[in-house]
């Protein structure tokens, strides 16, 4: 007998950032696993258009319903109509019906930090994870960070939480650049105040002339609103520069054209970016704050997040030792090296196993 998974595909519908890459992700990598025990199916509104993976099968339906009551209405009564044994909700949110659920929490910010979110978001997530925090199969998230806030903020009991750390696709190789042009360090955030970019534009403005002369700052997936939102001024000069939205097929090339790669970030579930940064050689410095240094290893230098002058210091740290950023790129190699989406695939798997035997056994 084979276990029939039904996978939440809401989120297909919505721009690629972190979350949206880790499903994606995910789902391709366990259709290439081909295992026996598993048949797939992706639930999606026929108004998306997306592709399925190969391994993978897709069901439509509910074209006339909003994406919220899609997963909430529709979606319960596909999970019995098609058969399936578990659900599987990958970004955060699933139908609160749903009982024979594994639901992935990538990290536990809109009850850790709510004030950093929309009244209606913070609302909607908290009211969510009430319910589905103790009523699903299991709570899958990405690093021990993570499962700790999680538990220790009341959404889920340690006994039904796993952690499943996330992967580098392949497509994250060094790459070689023809027109490097003009020296860059290189940061991603985006809407979000917890990726702090306003003590990065302070640490930069305090960079000794010597390192940052030449040299751009670059703040990939920003904008102009992100930052007024934040209260910032953000600075006109001709060294910082906010691309907006990148596009993933672009990343690889702008990761490998970089002097280095910044990650001041305040609050992570697991922090993918600096992976992606060391898979394609560049030197990465991050906060040592939450999972990051779970993740990074040995493989990145530390910063104190709220501190502008320790931002500016693990910069000029960096961009001033060529040893020291030779031994950052080979580290980071291996270490990004260890994160595949096959392992993550193969770890979750074993969480559907286990909630399928309990399914069979009547729990």
């Amino acid at each position: 007998m084979r276990c029939r998974i039904l996978i939440n595909g809401r989120f297909l519908g919505q721009p690629i950032a972190g979350v949206q890459r880790y499903g994606r992700e995910m789902i391709a990598a366990l259709g290439r696993r081909s295992d026996p025990r598993f048949d797939f199916v992706l639930a999606l509104q026929p108004s998306v258009d997306a592709p399925v993976p190969e391994g993978v099968s897709a069901m439509r339906g509910g074209h006339l319903l909003p994406r919220i009551l899609w997963e909430q209405l529709w979606l319960p009564g596909a999970f019995g109509r098609a058969g399936c044994d578990i659900l599987w909700s990958p970004c955060n949110i699933g139908p609160v019906r749903v009982t024979r659920q594994v639901l992935t929490i990538h990290d536990a910010s809109p009850v850790a930090h709510g004030e950093w979110f929309s009244p209606h978001f913070r609302w909607s997530y908290r009211w969510v994870w009430r319910r589905l925090g103790h009523r699903v199969m299991r709570i899958v998230t990405d690093s021990a960070f993570s499962r700790d806030e999680l538990t220790r903020h009341g959404v889920v009991t340690s006994d039904r939480i796993r952690v499943v750390p996330g992967g580098v696709s392949p497509a994250f190789r060094p790459i070689s650049v023809r027109e490097r042009g003009r020296g860059y360090v290189l940061a991603l955030a985006s809407r979000d105040p917890r990726k702090n970019i306003g003590r990065l534009l302070e640490a930069w403005a305090m960079m000794p002339s010597e390192i940052r002369g030449g040299r751009e700052l670059i703040v990939a997936g920003g904008s102009y609103g992100c930052f007024a939102s934040e209260g910032l001024r953000v600075p006109t000069g001709h060294d910082v520069r906010f691309l907006g939205y990148v596009a993933d097929e672009d990343l690889p090339a702008l990761y490998s054209g970089a002097d280095a790669f910044v990650f001041p970030s305040l609050y992570e579930g697991f922090g993918l970016p600096p992976l992606e940064a060391m898979a394609c050689g560049c030197p990465v410095i991050v906060s040592e704050v939450g999972p990051l240094p779970e993740v990074c290893g040995r493989a990145a230098a530390y910063i104190d997040p709220v501190d502008a002058g320790s931002i500016a210091d693990g910069i000029t740290r960096v961009m001033g030792d060529a040893k020291l950023r030779e031994s950052l790129v080979g580290e980071g190699h291996r270490r990004a090296s260890r994160f595949t989406w096959e392992r993550a695939a193969e770890a979750l798997l074993q969480v559907f196993e286990e909630c399928w035997v309990e399914a069979r056994a009547g729990h």
